[in-house]
């Protein structure tokens, strides 16, 4: 089995291009988002039926409470504060991000992959999307919901919403195509010692 990056502390931390948030804060962070991209803000987003992710310029992300704040390094999310030891880029492979531009977030406890949205964000579906988002979380077992994805990390109690329930990349600017990829446990870098 492959072990997981060490995270380090980052100092400085990276400038902020995305932020992403399950449960609660994931509903706030729609809400915000919905408001700055009616207030003519340029943002994207990715989501699934727990988590959203919210790409854009540093001053233009919304805040949420319990959200994480990302920065890019080598073409990967992870948080701001903290440095994935070996590199971000070699965890791509690791990973499955099967497309060179699919977009991979990296995460201590969590690893999330999902085709790079590429329209603006429609608020009408981050609003649809912050009303249903669920904010109790558990854990469980991997499961296939009805579109064919297959989980394998945090998600909701309630039984999983249909494929319609949220509108799609292809429609709205909100992708729902977010695979949820539990990381290995945390250990010596791929390949070598630390």
């Amino acid at each position: 089995m492959t072990d997981g990056p060490r995270w380090v502390r980052r100092e400085p931390p990276l400038v902020a291009a995305a932020v992403a948030a399950n449960g609660k804060a994931a509903a706030r962070l729609a809400a915000g988002a919905a408001r700055r991209v009616r207030a003519g803000t340029s943002l994207r987003a990715a989501a699934d039926a727990d988590w959203l992710v919210v790409i854009g310029a540093p001053d233009d992300l919304p805040w949420a409470d319990g959200a994480r704040y990302l920065g890019w390094e080598h073409g990967v999310l992870v948080p701001t504060t903290q440095e994935p030891l070996p590199a971000a880029d070699l965890w791509r492979e690791v990973f499955g991000a099967p497309n060179p531009g699919d977009l991979l977030v990296l995460m201590p406890d969590l690893v999330l992959v999902a085709p790079m949205p590429v329209w603006p964000a429609d608020p009408t579906a981050l609003e649809s999307w912050s009303g249903a988002a669920n904010g109790a979380l558990d854990e469980h077992p991997p499961t296939t919901d009805a579109a064919g994805v297959t989980r394998h990390g945090p998600h909701p109690d309630e039984p999983s919403r249909t494929p319609n329930s949220r509108p799609t990349q292809s429609d709205s600017g909100l992708s729902d195509d977010v695979s949820v990829v539990p990381p290995p446990p945390a250990g010596p870098p791929v390949g070598g010692t630390a």
